[in-house]
């Protein structure tokens, strides 16, 4: 009777300690999940919005990148304050990137510079101080 109830406290104790040892081992479990999870979605939301986020320009030559630059960077940052998109001129032979989280804007920002390319890039930012012309017609008078 005494050695029935020792093996029975005996058997009661030993299934407490499997239980908790799975309780431990299925959080350790859940938690290394997560974290291989975790890095795999940080691993494709980087190629992912590199893809959505940036568009390129081709360039018939790497003198056109001077010339989109304008003097001073006149040109580019007018571009970019027109388009409201980043151009990023890089070392990339023969090519320009646009980048912009609005996808309406990175394609009129496109279709601006391809039509600047095909004219040439005889880009002209507007004076930066506009009443210049209407001084000078007034001095004139």
């Amino acid at each position: 009777m005494l050695l029935k109830q020792v093996d029975d406290e005996l058997t009661h104790e030993k299934a407490m300690k499997i239980s908790a040892y799975q309780a431990n081992m299925k959080d350790e479990c859940d938690n290394i999940a997560r974290e291989l999870v975790g890095q795999a979605i940080a691993r494709c939301a980087a190629d992912a919005t590199s893809e959505a986020t940036v568009s390129v320009v081709p360039l018939p030559s790497d003198e056109m990148k001077g010339r989109i630059i304008g003097r001073e960077g006149r040109n580019i940052r007018a571009l970019e304050t027109a388009t409201g998109c980043d151009l990023i001129i890089d070392d990339t032979p023969e090519a320009i990137t646009l980048s912009s989280f609005d996808q309406t804007r990175r394609e009129v920002a496109r279709m601006a510079l391809e039509r600047l390319i095909a004219d040439g890039v005889s880009i002209r930012p507007a004076s930066r101080r506009p009443w210049t012309s209407a001084a000078a017609s007034w001095k004139s008078r």
